[in-house]
């Protein structure tokens, strides 16, 4: 999955997620959702399903479990509103696609996951997708780490 940020200062973390899991621009994504602003769950859903994906039918509370591909609404103690964030997820591999941030993350940068919507579809796309990935991460971060 490519990794995409959002506008600066803008309030599109939603359509970007999307955009990220659809391969599409976050100016596509836009349009599919019909909304510039904020994104509600069944904004998100709706395009995914459009798109051949299954979601969980609500929001399940708390940060999940188990394997597979997520989109995780975020809350902060500093600020009113939420964010979304994208998951991907197998075994003991896990990255996290903010789009506030330009790059994937192994963890959670910030904030606290207050519930998430799974999505399926075909499962080993995404496996193979977050296997290479971890891989080119995890050179990143040695090339980082090694002395010059």
């Amino acid at each position: 999955m490519k990794h995409l940020m959002q506008p600066a200062l803008s309030r599109l973390c939603g359509q970007t997620c999307l955009a990220m899991i659809l391969g599409v621009t976050t100016e596509k994504a836009v349009k599919l959702v019909r909304t510039g602003g904020g994104t509600r769950t069944k904004d998100l859903r709706g395009v995914l399903e459009d798109h051949g994906y299954t979601c969980s039918p609500r929001l399940q509370l708390g940060p999940p479990e188990g394997d597979g591909l997520f989109i995780l609404k975020v809350r902060f103690d500093d600020r009113p509103n939420t964010h979304w964030v994208v998951l991907a997820r197998h075994g003991d591999k896990a990255l996290y696609y903010d789009p506030e941030f330009p790059c994937a993350w192994y963890k959670l940068p910030w904030g606290r996951v207050s519930s998430h919507m799974r999505i399926s579809k075909p499962y080993s796309r995404w496996k193979s997708i977050l296997k290479k990935e971890y891989a080119h991460q995890m050179r990143k971060k040695k090339e980082r780490e090694t002395p010059a």
